[in-house]
């Protein structure tokens, strides 16, 4: 029986996800005016940091953002969230937004369809679960709802809403796999209460993660998904 662990080099190798040294780029593209402030007050902020704190840590820059002022603790959360959610934007009816798992522009994206081959190659060796501390949905992505679960069969997901011109969208669906995916420091498709079929949390900044800083604690949400992660273990050992 096989567990798989993926760690920050996973994502950098499969899309080319930022480590976290790499993170600070600031290769976005706003979306609108209030994006474009926030990254604007964040680079500033940055550079600043970078002439005071010589051969410090993008991690000591988070854990002081995330410490030094509430507006500043949103900032970092947003854009740690927005830069990882970038490669998945898609335009719909005029604006943009993350896309969902199962979306056409995904599922036929080259590196998701050789994500998805590579884990489908694992089942041959009894794979059991996957773990991570990454955030983003690469994942969920290359297995699709019908290929994963977050510890529970059949748990509900919601999608991005009521919109008329886009009724296949509006319905929430179940995650039907067999593979369990336990995501340590959370996720770019989770808020505090609701998992979603894409990483709209982390559009909006509001996802559900531990920022990657120095002094990290699991919040009392993440628990359960702690529990589930060793209990998995376990069963490999």
């Amino acid at each position: 029986m096989t567990a798989l662990f993926l760690g920050a080099g996973f994502s950098k190798w499969a899309f080319n996800l930022p480590l976290v040294n790499q993170l600070f780029d600031f290769d976005i593209s706003p979306t609108n005016d209030t994006e474009q402030r926030k990254v604007e007050l964040l680079e500033s902020d940055w550079k600043r940091w970078e002439i005071e704190n010589k051969g410090a840590s993008p991690e000591q820059f988070i854990y002081w953002c995330l410490n030094k002022s509430s507006h500043r603790r949103s900032r970092i959360n947003w854009y740690v969230s927005r830069r990882l959610t970038e490669p998945f934007m898609t335009r719909i009816s005029g604006s943009y937004t993350s896309a969902m798992f199962d979306e056409r522009v995904v599922r036929e994206n080259s590196k998701v369809i050789e994500l998805k081959g590579f884990i489908t190659s694992l089942g041959e060796h009894g794979l059991k679960g996957i773990l991570t501390c990454n955030y983003d949905t690469l994942v969920e992505c290359a297995l699709g709802t019908s290929g994963f679960n977050y510890g529970v069969i059949g748990e509900q997901l919601y999608g991005r809403g009521l919109n008329p011109q886009f009724p296949w969208q509006n319905a929430h669906v179940r995650v039907t796999g067999h593979i369990p995916l336990a995501k340590l420091h959370g996720s770019l498709s989770w808020d505090l209460s609701t998992k979603y079929t894409s990483g709209k949390p982390g559009r909006a900044g509001k996802a559900l993660i531990i920022p990657p800083a120095p002094e990290k604690k699991p919040p009392p949400e993440l628990e359960s998904i702690w529990c589930s992660g060793l209990a998995k273990l376990a069963t490999t050992l």
